[in-house]
């Protein structure tokens, strides 16, 4: 991320379950933490249906918002915070924080997700969408008629 005392938001939920115990919302949404934690990569799941458009991955430019999970006022990304959303909507900010948008929070009623896997050098594409199967197989459990579909992912093009 740039920030030398970062810790990386993988690193940050296993530490956290480590201290706390695994804090259950519910069968998805554990799914998804479980999964995480066992990877060690950061994840953010999100209800999806009422978005359209492309999801982008990009650095801030400074001053985007959006309200995290469990929060009821927004924060705003500093200049090169990793954010991902659609053109009107910020789903995920990790910068000092690493968090899901509330607005878009997975719940019992939710039936249509995103779940996203945000790499980093160091991550391939397939072990980035191992996390999210292992996600899959784990919500598959208790929701035998869930579905996966992989989004293709396309690298911007850097011109030298």
């Amino acid at each position: 991320m740039g920030y030398s005392d970062q810790t990386p938001d993988g690193e940050k939920r296993v530490k956290l379950i480590e201290r706390r115990g695994l804090n259950r919302h519910n069968n998805v949404v554990d799914a998804y933490n479980i999964a995480g934690a066992e990877y060690g990569i950061g994840l953010g799941m999100h209800d999806v249906a009422q978005l359209d458009g492309n999801i982008v991955i990009e650095r801030a430019s400074g001053g985007e918002e959006m309200v995290p999970l469990f929060r009821e006022s927004h924060r705003e990304a500093r200049e090169g915070d990793l954010i991902y959303g659609t053109d009107d909507h910020v789903l995920w900010l990790s910068g000092q924080i690493g968090r899901d948008a509330d607005d878009f929070r997975v719940t019992t009623d939710t039936d249509k997700a995103l779940l996203m896997a945000v790499g980093n050098e160091e991550t391939s594409e397939e072990y980035n969408r191992s996390v999210c199967r292992r996600a899959f197989d784990l919500i598959s459990k208790t929701c035998s008629n869930a579905s996966i579909e992989f989004l293709d992912v396309e690298k911007p093009v850097v011109n030298a």
